[in-house]
């Protein structure tokens, strides 16, 4: 009888086990989806691009003192000229508005800049373009489907 209950406890050890692993594997997943998202602290952006949205008063190099986007590489600026009729002030002022902002008003900030003729509304630029350009860095996080829903 006494075996009885020794292999019962070593099947529920067992059974313990396999679930905690399959705990870590799903939580080892939730750290990688989360990892590929951008963060937001401080009013700074880290992600593929970084983004000072105010001036620093802190005196580490770590962070850039800059009230402008400053991106690591010119790769989404050169990506996004073309769409904001290659005026690259714009496109860092565009840049430095979005960051942190709620999805709902970003398409509303385009929607504005496409009026003010800011933003290019040729063909499929504003629609899908810039929706995929948004999406690839990780500012606009919801679905094309959303964004062509908002986007006029």
């Amino acid at each position: 009888m006494v075996k009885n209950n020794f292999m019962s406890e070593d099947k529920m050890v067992v059974r313990l086990a396999f679930q905690l692993l399959e705990t870590m594997k799903k939580m080892t997943e939730a750290f990688e989806q989360l990892a590929k998202r951008p963060a937001v602290v401080n009013n700074y952006y880290y992600g593929p691009y970084m983004v000072n949205r105010e001036p620093s008063t802190c005196n580490d190099p770590a962070v850039p003192d800059s009230e402008s986007f400053v991106p690591q590489d010119t790769e989404l600026t050169e990506k996004l000229k073309p769409i904001f009729y290659n005026n690259e002030e714009d496109v860092r002022l565009f840049l430095k508005e979005i960051v942190g902002m709620k999805q709902n008003d970003m398409t509303d900030l385009v929607n504005k800049w496409v009026k003010e003729k800011r933003i290019s509304d040729f063909g499929n630029s504003r629609k899908g373009d810039l929706w995929s350009i948004l999406e690839q860095a990780g500012l606009y996080t919801r679905s094309r489907q959303n964004w062509n829903r908002r986007v006029l």
